[in-house]
């Protein structure tokens, strides 16, 4: 409800907007009155009631990505509670937030209330052993105290790439297999790394190519053999990309040899993504209402 934009107002009616005990026992410079009435400090009375709401709300129903939630309100100049209610799928950028908070006008208060999903990045796999797979993306940042009702939503923090892994042969370090990681799950999906062959004068056996993410799961590595009829075979495993809030896989090698004389390989093994977070809190104030369980929340909450 709204109190009253003109006549008289009673302590009772300010009660109630506060959602407090029509009874209960306030003065107007109670904390919660003066962010009712908008008056953080100075004189005040009861004409600042007129026409006050306990809470500004705003309803998302719309996909959106990367955004704050400040900006999305107005960027406010006044304390009040602050109400933020999503409906709808919200994603990151590339290398970026989902949701962040912003920050509110001294004394007030925000709420978070996610009924949808939040989502963040997912990480490329590698494709090289000296270059890691791609670190999975935050789903929400918070910047000010708040709380959070993800009662009927899900924040999923994306996946990490997964690592890329070659064997050389020792003859010729110039000669390789090498597998790309999957990509990591996320709002954009990680994509994956590349295979690359480069035996001179060997034969590639298979090659199969690193899988991207999807939203909700880390996409394969990839599987690229090479060798030498009779003499050995190469073959390199890229790592999985992680799935939401995981991080992604470090790869494996083989070699089969069949004679004393094969080449004595070097396997290399690259890093993997590390796995996105959840939320990020900045040392702020997380008040968990409901729903920050790991069936509704992949990746950590620091």
């Amino acid at each position: 409800m709204t109190l009253p934009a003109s006549g008289p107002i009673s302590f009772e009616q300010i009660n109630i907007e506060l959602k407090v005990s029509p009874t209960a026992t306030i003065s107007l410079n109670d904390a919660a009155v003066r962010i009712l009435l908008g008056k953080p400090s100075g004189t005040i009375s009861m004409q600042d009631a007129y026409g006050k709401s306990s809470e500004i709300r705003f309803v998302n129903t719309v996909a959106r990505t990367s955004i704050n939630i400040f900006t999305l309100m107005g960027s406010p100049t006044t304390a009040d509670r602050y109400v933020f209610e999503n409906n709808a799928e919200i994603n990151a950028n590339t290398a970026s937030y989902a949701l962040r908070t912003g920050v509110f006008p001294a004394g007030s208060t925000l709420t978070i209330i996610n009924n949808g999903y939040i989502r963040g990045t997912g990480g490329a796999g590698s494709s090289a052993v000296a270059t890691p797979g791609g670190a999975g993306g935050d789903a929400i940042i918070i910047d000010m105290a708040c709380s959070i009702d993800n009662t009927n939503g899900y924040i999923f923090a994306g996946g990490g790439g997964g690592g890329s892994a070659q064997r050389v042969a020792s003859a010729n370090s110039s000669h390789f297999v090498r597998a790309g990681g999957g990509g990591g799950a996320g709002s954009s999906a990680g994509v994956a790394g590349v295979n690359t062959f480069k035996l001179a004068g060997e034969y590639p056996l298979s090659n199969i190519a690193p899988n991207p993410g999807t939203a909700t799961a880390g996409g394969a590595g990839g599987t690229i053999s090479a060798g030498i009829e009779g003499s050995y075979i190469d073959t390199a495993y890229g790592g999985a990309g992680g799935a939401n809030g995981a991080p992604g896989a470090v790869g494996s090698t083989t070699t089969v040899t069949f004679n004393s004389s094969s080449y004595k390989n070097t396997p290399t093994i690259g890093v993997a993504g590390a796995a996105g977070r959840a939320i990020i809190t900045n040392g702020k104030t997380l008040t968990q209402v409901a729903g920050l369980d790991s069936t509704r929340v992949k990746g950590a909450i620091v």
